[in-house]
């Protein structure tokens, strides 16, 4: 879909499940034995990855921690 962002970047998606944008699906990746976070585009989550890619995000490290457990236990169930 056109307004949906796609990764399978654990760490990319647990900031962004940091910073609010939340999760719209996990679906398997049909090329790899892995698994794809759904966002919704917008122009903050273009942002915030831009940043995340830059290394000049600044996140709470305990929210940051929090949704990258919380996104390894979907994965892993």
């Amino acid at each position: 879909m056109e307004n949906e962002f796609r990764t399978s970047d654990l760490y990319l998606a647990s900031a962004l499940v940091a910073e609010a944008f939340p999760l719209k699906n996990l679906l398997p990746d049909p090329r790899a034995r892995r698994k794809l976070f759904l966002f919704d585009d917008s122009p903050g989550l273009r942002k915030t990855m831009s940043d995340f890619t830059t290394g000049t995000m600044v996140v709470n490290l305990r929210s940051y921690l929090n949704a990258w457990r919380e996104l390894r236990r979907q994965i892993d169930y």
